[in-house]
């Protein structure tokens, strides 16, 4: 087994030296962290603590190596444990120290009587003098012989200093018996099994007592009890290392792809930005600042979980290293039994403690749900956000018969939706209409010829006309029920009621397929028949620019009024001017574009969906720049906002609705609303392309159908630890 001296070879600075005044260890207590300390430093960190007091409170102390808390006693830092271990390595050292430093500098000279022998070396086989370690003293001839015949001295160590100095003798420390700390004098061979701490035979008469209900063993009797605990938790303990080394490698892990997002998300930064001349510049920085900060605070984050884990870690470790050391020194049976409860606990806190497999996961989806966007906005260039929450949303009822069959954002924000809508008819085929309002009147006379101003008859239950006003007669195919396009006389966010209405006499609601707005308030509207109208003041045609054998299957419009209509039958997007004349063709050999979506603020991209539930973003030669594909997805409509994020909203197999976001590379940012089930079954959006981001959707048609509006709110970047 191990000697102290072997295991003083084995001690390194940490062990002897206090951390805090950097010099030897002066009366060592111990903490939980199995870290010891000079007990007048840690009472003067005790005093001097106030930031540490405010976040803790008073009864705890804060480690100066790992910053682990430890709960102080009643009787403060004295309550502490003391270190016995510690202390035996403190003065072993110390009296080598002594004893090396005494050989090489008084090895000539007799520090009983002062003679000298300054004729011979000490390195010589022929020196008189002899060190005595029990004294630590160097004795001459003389001195030495009348030290072996005094009885108090006669049983010292004593050998040639020659001998000492090359090498062929040695000595060994003394094995000094540890004396209890509280009565002097009196050695430590007693445990007390109750308080699991070694102590004298004074301290079992006051402090230990028996009639306390106090249990106490002989120190050399306890000692296998000790050995065979600590053994039986050393495998487990050991187990428990190597699953933090595991874990502490998925941190690292963690840590480098921080490391690479920070880089990649800076690049995407610079190149997104480059466009916007000196003003962008002037945030650039700000933006790339705080993506660095966020990503900089999880790995900060990320580095805290790192160091709690190397934490446990340690502490399994140097509760095995130290419990290694003491199981293989049989005659420290002292310090084995001081340091029986610390290393238990440490032991059985390691056991207990698993890794934060939750929190990491925490860190890795907030560093994965980072995006960044940038918008050419006069007050707001770009920004870096995580998530959103949704700030709003709101159920408005459009009054109709039928709908709504499509809604639209216009670019005042206001929102029209396409709608079925029951009118006052005259004669078969005839509704007289005020022009400029749309609004229809019953005729009540035969004499259609004239021009008429109605009025609502409360005791007729009915409208009437008279010959004042500007009116015109229309032909339609049902007088009763009709096209129409409901807007709200108001605009986001307080678009709640749709009063204001614009008549479609000469359209059938079943023939309309989809519709989008112009920047000047004009609406282009798609039937089934693939025919596109623009309605201005009236109801024009604007299909002459497109081919004759076409479909179209969706509507959108960019910032500059060009109108983008996909034709999936022959997997096209024609690219038309607001005047009807064809500006561009794109034509794909694998995709057949449903849905169309292009925001309104640059950069030039197009998204499409197209089967198999896919939306592609493509650039405006049409080829695909990246797609995004979900296995639960069924049915997929799109729409951008002014922040240029991709809204998607999807049902799934049980058709049930998703609102989702994404970044125009691909990314997913949040959801907006997640599973909901709506009684329509088809899918409706309209994203607002300018101002405020705002999304509708229509969950509800037939008799007063509804629509719902969601303003997401992004979140605040989060300070500390999800």
């Amino acid at each position: 087994m191990a000697s102290l001296n072997t295991l003083l070879d084995s001690v390194v600075s940490e062990e002897v030296e206090c951390a805090i005044c950097l010099n030897k260890l002066d009366t060592p207590r111990i903490l939980a962290c199995l870290h010891s300390f000079c007990e007048k430093c840690l009472e003067k960190c005790v005093r001097n603590r106030k930031d540490d007091s405010s976040q803790s409170g008073n009864s705890t102390l804060k480690c100066a190596l790992c910053k682990e808390y430890t709960a102080l006693p009643d009787t403060g830092v004295r309550g502490l444990r003391l270190d016995f271990r510690a202390t035996r390595l403190v003065e072993t050292l110390l009296e080598q120290e002594t004893r090396e430093r005494k050989l090489a500098s008084s090895a000539h000279r007799c520090e009983a009587c002062g003679c000298t022998d300054s004729g011979e070396t000490a390195s010589t086989e022929k020196s008189p003098f002899t060190y005595c370690r029990e004294c630590c003293q160097v004795l001459c001839e003389r001195c030495s012989s009348a030290h072996a015949g005094l009885r108090m001295t006669q049983t010292h160590t004593v050998a040639n200093i020659s001998d000492l100095l090359n090498g062929k003798v040695t000595i060994q420390s003394k094995d000094h018996s540890m004396l209890c700390p509280k009565h002097a004098d009196e050695k430590l061979k007693i445990f007390c099994v109750t308080c699991l701490e070694p102590v004298c035979h004074d301290c079992t008469l006051i402090d230990h007592n028996r009639e306390q209900g106090h249990q106490l063993q002989f120190l050399k009797d306890f000692v296998p009890t000790i050995r065979e605990e600590l053994i039986s938790r050393q495998e487990e303990v050991s187990e428990k290392s190597e699953e933090f080394s595991e874990f502490l490698n998925l941190v690292d892990e963690l840590e480098t792809h921080i490391m690479d997002k920070t880089k990649t998300t800076s690049k995407s930064i610079q190149n997104a930005i480059v466009e916007y001349s000196s003003r962008v510049e002037e945030v650039h920085f700000q933006m790339e600042k705080v993506a660095c900060d966020y990503l900089g605070e999880k790995s900060k984050q990320l580095n805290q979980l790192r160091k709690k884990t190397q934490h446990i870690k340690s502490l399994a470790e140097k509760s095995l290293l130290l419990t290694n050391q003491i199981m293989e020194n049989e005659q420290d049976l002292v310090g084995l039994a001081s340091m029986y409860k610390s290393l238990r606990e440490a032991m059985d806190r390691a056991i207990a403690e698993k890794p934060d497999e939750q929190k990491l996961k925490n860190i890795r989806k907030s560093i994965d749900r980072l995006h960044y966007h940038v918008t050419p906005l006069e007050a707001k260039v770009g920004k870096v956000a995580v998530g959103c929450s949704c700030r709003e949303r709101s159920t408005s009822s459009v009054a109709c018969k039928n709908g709504p069959k499509d809604v639209q954002f216009t670019r005042d924000g206001r929102i029209s939706a396409i709608v079925q809508a029951e009118c006052i008819g005259g004669r078969p085929e005839t509704v007289h209409v005020k022009t400029g309002t749309e609004t229809l009147y019953k005729l009540e006379t035969r004499d259609s010829g004239k021009r008429y101003e109605g009025y609502y008859s409360s005791t007729r239950n009915a409208y009437a006309a008279t010959v004042r006003g500007v009116y015109e007669a229309k032909e339609v195919k049902s007088p009763a029920v009709f096209a129409a396009i409901k807007q709200t006389s108001t605009s986001f966010p307080n678009c709640t009621s749709f009063s204001w209405t614009r008549w479609l006499p000469t359209l059938q609601y079943d023939s309309i397929r989809c519709f989008t707005s112009l920047s000047d308030h004009r609406f282009v509207i798609a039937t089934t028949d693939a025919k596109l109208y623009i309605l201005g003041d009236a109801l024009g045609e604007l299909s002459h620019g497109l081919p004759g054998k076409r479909s179209i299957s969706g509507l959108a419009t960019d910032n500059e009024d060009n109108i983008y209509i996909t034709d999936r039958d022959n997997r096209k997007i024609y690219i038309l001017r607001s005047d009807g004349n064809l500006k561009n063709t794109l034509t794909f050999d694998d995709i057949s574009p449903t849905c169309v979506a292009v925001p309104h603020m640059g950069p030039e991209i197009i998204a499409v969906t197209h089967e198999p539930a896919t939306v592609s973003i493509l650039d405006h030669h049409g080829n695909v720049l990246c797609s995004i594909h979900n296995e639960e997805w069924k049915k997929v409509v799109i729409g951008f906002d002014a922040d240029r994020l991709l809204y998607i909203l999807w049902s799934d197999r049980n058709n049930k609705k998703t609102l989702q976001r994404y970044t125009f590379q691909g990314m997913q940012v949040d959801t907006l609303f997640e599973k909901e089930s709506h009684s329509y079954n088809d899918l409706v959006l309209a994203v607002s392309p300018v101002g405020a981001c705002a999304a509708a959707v229509v969950t509800t048609t037939g008799v007063d159908g509804k629509v719902v509006t969601v303003a997401p709110r992004e979140k605040p970047l989060p300070e500390t630890l999800p």
